[in-house]
């Protein structure tokens, strides 16, 4: 069985989000920190590039 690592670190950038309504830059380090989740880079730039358009799918749906 595969793990999906995008989709991981995909979820860990929505708690981070959740957690410390914090710019998308600190959750990518935080995502890549040593420190953190460890994903690598491309797997973190997924997740802030994905966990930026629900953000805007959810403004356009609400009427934001």
């Amino acid at each position: 069985m595969e793990c999906d690592w995008e989709h991981n670190a995909l979820e860990s950038a929505k708690a981070y989000r959740k957690m410390m309504d914090t710019s998308n830059a600190v959750i990518y380090c935080q995502l890549v920190s040593d420190y953190g989740d460890e994903f690598i880079s491309e797997e973190a730039s997924y997740a802030v590039d994905n966990l930026e358009q629900e953000k805007e799918a959810v403004q356009v749906k609400c009427g934001f």
